[in-house]
């Protein structure tokens, strides 16, 4: 195997990308400056030193961002609002929702969603340290922000017979607006869409 082969198998690994687009990337690569592949050789070496996971929401950071907690600056933000907690697949749906700035409460990140196929299960998911957060937080809204798949209704259904009893307490369980289009992804809906769809967000009777 060559090396434009080989690279063009890893490229091919990523999401999203198949053996025609990682072939594209190839190219453009080998048309740049050689210290543009050199800085995405570092970036990557480094990759797993340089990003964690804030220990309460489990998003990605920077590790120079989390105080001693290991909380993130959202996390840690005084002005956000604790008790309304987004609840997200992966850690860049979060971003996204960053980017309307139209939710001003705190996240979770699941790191997946529910699919027993794939062996997906509630254990390999931070379900636990969720219900542990609606306790300790006296969490007042739940919103799942999750895309409108069999994935994420599974994910979605599984959230809400667990968390039913908290309801009687006034929790609120909320989805996103069906202004987000049935089966679009959260991580490619514009800002405005997404914003739409967090202000008309419905609760889960």
């Amino acid at each position: 195997m060559t090396s434009f082969q080989r690279l063009s198998t890893l490229f091919s690994r990523l999401p999203g990308i198949g053996p025609k687009g990682a072939n594209r990337i190839i190219v453009w690569l080998l048309k740049a400056s050689p210290d543009t592949a050199e800085q995405l050789a570092q970036t990557l070496h480094t990759l797993h030193e340089s990003i964690i996971k804030c220990s309460r929401c489990y998003r990605y950071i920077d590790r120079s961002e989390p105080d001693t907690q290991g909380w993130c600056t959202i996390c840690r933000d005084q002005q956000r609002n604790a008790r309304i907690v987004c609840v997200v697949a992966e850690s860049v749906d979060s971003q996204i929702i960053e980017e309307t700035k139209a939710f001003h409460g705190h996240y979770h990140v699941l790191g997946g969603l529910l699919d027993p196929l794939e062996g997906i299960t509630p254990d390999e998911l931070t379900i636990a340290s969720l219900a542990t957060r609606l306790d300790v937080d006296a969490t007042t809204e739940l919103i799942l922000a999750f895309n409108e798949d069999m994935r994420g209704e599974t994910t979605a259904l599984y959230l809400k017979k667990i968390f039913e009893p908290l309801m009687a307490r006034g929790l609120v369980i909320s989805r996103l607006a069906r202004g987000l289009p049935k089966s679009a992804l959260i991580e490619y809906a514009d800002s405005v869409t997404l914003t739409d769809a967090l202000k008309g967000r419905r609760s889960i009777s």
